[in-house]
């Protein structure tokens, strides 16, 4: 028999437009393989996007886009 492979999954989403928190999402074991998460928010101001994401071994991965409102 082949080797039990490690759980390693997101556990937490969350997405801070200009440093506020507009969307966060904790997820379970119970969600897909490979969720997909949609949300909307407004922009007024121009500013900084930040998502985060946090896996179950406390791994935390980000991406920051930068948007201009005109």
């Amino acid at each position: 028999m082949g080797q039990p492979i490690p759980r390693h999954i997101v556990n937490r989403f969350v997405c801070r437009y200009n440093g506020e928190v507009v969307f966060q999402a904790e997820l379970f074991p119970a969600i897909a393989a490979n969720p997909f998460l949609s949300f909307f928010t407004v922009a007024t101001d121009s500013g900084e996007v930040l998502l985060q994401w946090t896996d179950d071994q406390g791994h935390t991965e980000s991406e920051t886009v930068r948007l201009t409102v005109v």
